[in-house]
């Protein structure tokens, strides 16, 4: 039998895999729908989908997490949870459309009306799912994951491009994810055989595991989207477009690496919590693998953005340039912030995580609200890598309290990633002397950008693992990562 660390090492591969394949059929989405549709399109769809981002997450019960985490679940436990997530989608949809016409007003701009009943469908839907997909995921058995996640963007995507082919309108963006939840949703009863029924007899056992979480979320939902409000009352719509589209390109590497490690240790770690040892020494191992994963990918973004930019999108989209350099940094801050999230969970402490977020009301919005009273669209970006980094100190305090790890050694143990990123980035800075600029021509830019990834790439590997040979080859990021392939070579 496949060990713990093999087994978390494949789930986190069929996430990455199912991840690199919706991102990349989103990439491809986006690149299309950029040339079709203007920045002022985007930003419409993106604030109704910042305010049902945020009802949603308000309401999110995070049943799924505790199905996870509690070592014995019954046929009640998934009764109760499809029950109580099919209440919250009617009345996520009774809020949308209530809250249509005064947020239109609001942000000025009443073409957010028709877009909000539309999005109304959504949640109805995806209320619907079979929570007894979860154990799928329990299990460490992450392949139908895989072909769940491929399955629901393929229907969107097709979806969307040809509608928006035809009409070359907005809303098109809607029915595409209209026709991607309801090929999710399908597809969780077509893995998951047994039809849940009404009932709420679980409702207490769920609500004691998840409820602080559930708290912890009601500041979450708004931090979560406060630049896109941010921006929307205050400056226009193409601005909120361009936003969202670059943090979308630069969250996008982050993502798709960094959350199925994420997704896959915290079943791994809920199954040592009882093992204080094991579970310290597979958190240590984790975190050196985020950090070590987080800086080159945020970095890479960072030095590549000019040219990504207009070989991606195009010239009317050249604003999210900094966008995406400032986000990517946000992006590796918040990607190691969130391990403390992953352990505490996996122990159960959700109390933390409540007080956490009740803190962060203190200064996420009124720092973003400063940056962009002062500085505009540029200042709100400068507040928003401020505020990452006062989070991922809070963060790792708060790790310190309630596990009693040290997070200043934690992040020491990094300090190889450390050297081999700011190494990547000299030889990226001097590559980029010698290539041609950008805008030299499509196929020249083509050519430039893959060999500065793949420049970047080889340099960051041998001097990671040169450093790693020179301090004697140490337990860690390193050993580890070279133990899975092994693991997984011979399993081929």
């Amino acid at each position: 039998m496949p060990s713990l660390s093999q087994r978390v090492a494949h789930s986190s591969l069929w996430l990455a895999g199912s991840r690199l394949v919706v991102r990349s059929i989103g990439l491809i989405s986006t690149l299309i729908l950029a040339r079709l549709l203007t920045p002022d399109d985007f930003g419409i769809v993106a604030l109704a989908s910042a305010f049902y981002f945020v009802i949603q997450t308000l309401s999110d019960l995070r049943f799924e997490q505790a199905l996870i985490s509690l070592r014995d679940t019954s046929d009640a436990d998934f009764d109760t949870a499809w029950s109580m997530n099919a209440i919250r989608g009617g009345g996520i949809a009774l809020i949308l459309l209530l809250g249509a016409y005064p947020y239109a007003a609001l942000m000025d701009d009443m073409r957010l009306v028709g877009v909000m009943l539309l999005v109304a469908l959504i949640p109805v839907i995806d209320g619907l799912r079979n929570p007894r997909f979860i154990m799928f995921e329990k299990a460490m058995d992450l392949r139908r994951e895989f072909v769940l996640q491929v399955t629901t963007k393929l229907a969107g995507f097709f979806v969307t491009i040809t509608l928006t082919l035809i009409y070359r309108e907005y809303w098109t963006l809607i029915v595409g994810n209209i026709a991607a939840t309801l090929a999710s949703v399908a597809m969780t009863y077509r893995f998951a055989r047994e039809r849940p029924r009404f009932s709420l007899a679980s409702f207490r056992r769920l609500i004691n595991f998840s409820g602080w979480l559930m708290g912890g979320q009601l500041v979450t939902a708004v931090l979560g989207r406060a630049q896109l409000f941010l921006v929307g009352a205050y400056l226009p719509a193409a601005k909120v477009g361009v936003l969202h589209v670059g943090s979308e390109i630069a969250n996008m590497a982050t993502h798709e690496v960094l959350t199925p490690i994420r997704r896959a240790l915290l079943p791994a770690l809920a199954h040592l919590s009882g093992d204080e040892g094991n579970h310290r020494k597979a958190f240590r191992y984790a975190m050196t693998s985020i950090v070590g994963l987080a800086l080159p990918i945020g970095l890479g973004i960072v030095m590549l953005a000019d040219r990504l930019v207009p070989l991606l999108l195009g010239d009317q989209w050249l604003g999210a340039i900094d966008v995406m350099r400032f986000v990517a940094v946000v992006g590796a801050l918040s990607a190691i912030s969130s391990m403390g999230d992953t352990v505490l969970i996996s122990k159960g402490h959700t109390k933390p995580l409540f007080r956490r977020e009740l803190l962060k009301l203190a200064y996420v919005i009124p720092g973003l609200w400063i940056g962009i009273r002062l500085g505009g669209f540029e200042g709100l970006l400068v507040a928003w890598l401020v505020v990452a980094h006062l989070e991922l100190a809070v963060n790792l305090d708060m790790l310190r309290r309630h596990t009693g790890v040290n997070p200043i050694a934690l992040l020491a143990a990094s300090w190889r990633s450390v050297l081999a990123v700011a190494g990547m980035v000299a030889a990226l800075w001097g590559s980029m002397q010698v290539l041609p600029p950008p805008g030299s021509g499509l196929g020249s830019d083509i050519a430039s950008v893959a060999a500065l990834i793949v420049i970047g790439a080889l340099t960051y590997g041998s001097l990671h693992l040169a450093l790693w040979l020179a301090a004697g080859k140490p337990d860690g990021f390193e050993a580890r990562a070279l133990h899975i392939v092994g693991g997984l070579r011979k399993r081929s």
